[in-house]
């Protein structure tokens, strides 16, 4: 009987640890999804949002010092809100870029794409910026809007990085998946 009783406890103990294992690897599974959230998808994300977000604000400012001139808000001109606007996009850009060459070689295209487009927005703003300036009328200045920045530049970079903002949403989902499964 105290065999039996025995061989019962060392039952037990072997179906603890093995639950314990169990439990500890999947711990250590999940932790590592978390890590590669943290680390890649979400950041990416994060980007993507703020590149959208900067290039709308490029676009708003350079119509609105098309119109307006070089107006004070906010205790800054238009000038100034463009030129931080132009350096965030740019910086984040180039970080996502750099990011992007180390985790996925695979959508270097795209992220390379975003690069030249975010650069070529900034430019022809600039130019559009430079064009006021020199007494062109407002309706010039829109045409070159239409023709030069919103068609060729603005819309396709945010074609572009909505395209590459539903890859990240779909790690994203095989993530939660995977931490699901686990």
């Amino acid at each position: 009987m105290r065999r039996k009783l025995n061989l019962g406890f060392l039952a037990i103990i072997l179906l603890l640890g093995a639950i314990c294992a169990y439990t500890i690897s999947n711990t250590l599974n999940v932790r590592a999804i978390f890590t590669e959230l943290k680390d890649d998808i979400v950041p990416g994300a994060i980007a993507m949002a703020r590149m959208k977000y900067h290039a709308g604000e490029i676009r708003n400012w350079t119509v609105t010092y098309i119109i307006r001139g070089n107006v004070t808000r906010d205790g800054k001109t238009v000038k100034e809100w463009l030129g931080k606007e132009y350096a965030n996009l740019l910086n984040d850009a180039r970080t996502h870029l750099e990011h992007d060459k180390v985790i996925r070689p695979n959508h270097r295209q795209a992220v390379e794409s975003i690069m030249d487009i975010s650069h070529r927005l900034v430019s022809v703003s600039t130019q559009i910026i430079g064009l006021k300036d020199q007494g062109a009328t407002v309706d010039e200045l829109l045409e070159k809007v239409r023709k030069e920045f919103g068609a060729p530049l603005f819309y396709p970079l945010r074609r572009t990085l909505d395209k590459h903002s539903a890859v990240h949403a779909e790690e994203m989902s095989a993530a939660e998946t995977r931490v699901h499964d686990k």
